[in-house]
């Protein structure tokens, strides 16, 4: 669910939030899954794939429970450009060589 500031006037859902987000020419999407931040619970891949279908024409970037280089490739795979990985590296579970191996994920990397 999208965080809104209180007393706002936005009831939008997440896909709702990007398309507007779109249509007013963001050039790219940040998001953050702040449930899953530290956590190592995995990324929340359907919420990265409606997102991306709901705004296809821009660079999505991903961020809470990555775990390991499996989630940056499942990542890749749903169409995600790039991901906030801090604990993973903090922790070495995801390391330099796998940041550099990152790049070659195919078109839409991570």
């Amino acid at each position: 669910h999208p965080l809104i500031a209180a007393g706002s006037a936005i009831s939008a859902s997440a896909a709702e939030i990007a398309r507007c987000a779109a249509d007013a020419g963001v050039g790219a999407l940040i998001v953050l899954d702040l449930a899953r931040v530290g956590m190592g619970a995995g990324v929340d891949l359907d919420l990265i794939q409606n997102l991306g279908r709901a705004a296809p024409d821009l660079p999505l970037f991903a961020g809470g429970g990555v775990r390991d280089w499996s989630d940056l490739e499942q990542l890749a795979a749903a169409g995600c450009h790039g991901a906030l990985v801090a604990t993973a590296l903090q922790s070495g579970a995801i390391n330099a060589g796998d940041v550099k191996r990152a790049r070659d994920l195919g078109s839409r990397q991570v």
